[in-house]
Parts: C-alpha cells; sequence; structure tokens
C-alpha cells in the first residue's frame, strides 16, 4: 500500500467517525430543550447507527481508521513533527483508552445482554453515580472533537475557498460541542429531580434492563481484553520501529545541504524526514545534490546526472 493510498483511506473512515460524532453531539444539544427531545433524536440516531449498513460503516470506520493510524506510525521514519501533528497523533493514540468504557457499556452491553441504553440511563449514571466517569467522558467528548478538527484544518488548508469560510467552520467547531455539553448538564438536572421521586430509579433501571453483578463482570473483562490488545500493539509498532532502525543504520547515506550541513540518515528517509530527524527546517521537497554514491548510482539509473536526486514528496524534476 502507498502512503498517498492509505491517507486517502484513513480520511475516507475519518468523515464516518465526523459524522457519527456531529449527529452524536446535535442529539446531546437537544437536552436544552428537554429530557424527552434527547430520547426522540435517539431513536433517529439509532435507526442509523445501529441499522446493519450503519453498524458496518461505523465499526469499519474505526477498525480502518484505526489500524491505519497504527500503520502510519510505523511507517514514519522518524516521530519529530509538527506541534500540531504531534498533538493530533497523541489525541488518536489516547481516545481508544478513554472511549472503551463507554462504548462497552452501551453498544457492547446492548449487543451481548439487551442491556438498553436511554438517556435517562446514562445521564444517571454519569451525573448522579458516577460523577467520575462523567468528567472522563466530558474530557473525551472534547478530545474528539479537537482531533476532528485539526484534522480537518489541515486537510482543508490549501483550498482556496478555506480562508473565506474559516470563521464561519471555527464558529460552528466552537459552538457545536459547547451547546452538546449544555445540553448533558441541563439534562442531568432533569434526572436529579426525577430521581428524588421515590420509585423512580429502579423503574428506570428495570425498564432499562440493567446489567447485574454478572453481567457487568463480563463486560469489565471485555474493556480490560480490549485496553490490553490495544496496548500489546502500540508496543508492538514500536518494536518494529526500533528494528527497523537497526536495519537501515546498516545502509545509512548521507545528504548535503546547500548551506554546506551535511546529514548522515538511514536509506529510505524522505527529505523531509531526514531534515526533523536532524532538526532542520525544510519544505516538503527540495532539490538537494547528492552526498554519497548510492544516490549518485540512482541517479545514473533513473537517467539523470549525478548531483540531481529529488527525493521529495512532490515529482522529480525533468
Amino acid at each position: 500500500m502507498t502512503r498517498v493510498f492509505v491517507r486517502r483511506l484513513r480520511l475516507g473512515a475519518a468523515f464516518v467517525l465526523l459524522a457519527y460524532l456531529i449527529l452524536h453531539f446535535s442529539n446531546h444539544a437537544l437536552g436544552l430543550v428537554s429530557l424527552e427531545a434527547m430520547e426522540a433524536g435517539r431513536w433517529w440516531f439509532l435507526a442509523l447507527w445501529r441499522s446493519i449498513p450503519g453498524t458496518l460503516a461505523l465499526y469499519g470506520a474505526i477498525t480502518v481508521h484505526g489500524l491505519l493510524a497504527l500503520w502510519l506510525l510505523y511507517d514514519r521514519r522518524t516521530l519529530r513533527m509538527p506541534p500540531w501533528e504531534a498533538t493530533q497523533y497523541a489525541i488518536g493514540l489516547a481516545l481508544p483508552a478513554l472511549l472503551v468504557v463507554h462504548v462497552v457499556s452501551t453498544r457492547i452491553a446492548w449487543w451481548r445482554f439487551g442491556v438498553d441504553d436511554p438517556y435517562h440511563r446514562i445521564v444517571f449514571g454519569l451525573s448522579l453515580q458516577s460523577p467520575e466517569f462523567g468528567a472522563r467522558q466530558t474530557l473525551t467528548l472534547v478530545l474528539a472533537w479537537l482531533h476532528a478538527c485539526i484534522g480537518v484544518h489541515y486537510w482543508l488548508r490549501f483550498r482556496s475557498w478555506y480562508p473565506r469560510t474559516l470563521p464561519w467552520l471555527f464558529a460552528v467547531a466552537l459552538l457545536l460541542p459547547t451547546l452538546a455539553l449544555l445540553g448533558f448538564v441541563a439534562a442531568g438536572r432533569e434526572v436529579a429531580a426525577l430521581a428524588r421521586t421515590p420509585g423512580w430509579t429502579e423503574a428506570m433501571l428495570r425498564a432499562a434492563h440493567a446489567a447485574g453483578p454478572a453481567e457487568a463482570a463480563r463486560l469489565l473483562a471485555i474493556r480490560r481484553g480490549f485496553l490490553d490488545t490495544y496496548l500489546i500493539a502500540l508496543v508492538v509498532v514500536f518494536i518494529a520501529r526500533g528494528g527497523r532502525r537497526l536495519l537501515e543504520r546498516r545502509r545509512s547515506i548521507r545528504i548535503a545541504y546547500p548551506n554546506g550541513r551535511v546529514v548522515i540518515t538511514p536509506g529510505g528517509f524522505t527529505i523531509l524526514e531526514a531534515s526533523r530527524l536532524a532538526g532542520i527546517p525544510e519544505a516538503a521537497a527540495r532539490r538537494v545534490g547528492c552526498a554519497s554514491w548510492a544516490d549518485s548510482k540512482g541517479c545514473r539509473r533513473r537517467g539523470r546526472p549525478s548531483g540531481a536526486c529529488w527525493r521529495g514528496s512532490a515529482r522529480p524534476p525533468t
């Protein structure tokens, strides 16, 4: 798979996840109207995302986006990157561990044990039963939205029309999660008032078929299994990077820059990757002179004179 194909496939999966996030936030925002409005919106939300096509699209996108993120992490020749890219990577790697609790207690609990997840139960659990989980879920939603916004911004930043629409997009990016969080807070107040009614909590949990001790233990095992698997996957990626680095050091090359500086870098690096590794500011593609017999030999094989290597992401000069 080429890097361009991988990034396009990952971008397509990201669009599906962004659509899910926008609809999820919109549903939360209905809490500013009433708890019943949230439940009505949830019916349409689940009709889409718990249908067979919606399930395949959502979990296919999660799988593709996650696996390709690990592949791109392995494929990077250096972990030196601009701050925005490092922020997006860090958030993206943290999100699976943060999201697993909510996903297991809602979607997986519904799928495996028939536990319903109406807003009454979710808001009750996150606001009254376990407010620490509610705080973590709030942080998770903010980080997921920030991760998405960074990706959208750096995907669109070279479009000619983007600067004109940026203020409007920024307003939407700021208002949507704010309204969603305010809607959830308003729903929490409504649930707190209902919970003071004698018998309401027990009746609500009974109607939602809340998980018993045995089901809760199995859900905890599922959550821990996912976290262990994810941690192992991350460790494997970094071990593979280290092994590749050792192999590449055995065939390193020298790159000469116009200012006279020479950098020794493992073979297979692009000029951008080599420059980032050495801490040299560099454009995405730059023409540099050959600094090793390997480079000059490669130039001659491609029909170009020695000293005319082009190892960036742009096309070579003709």
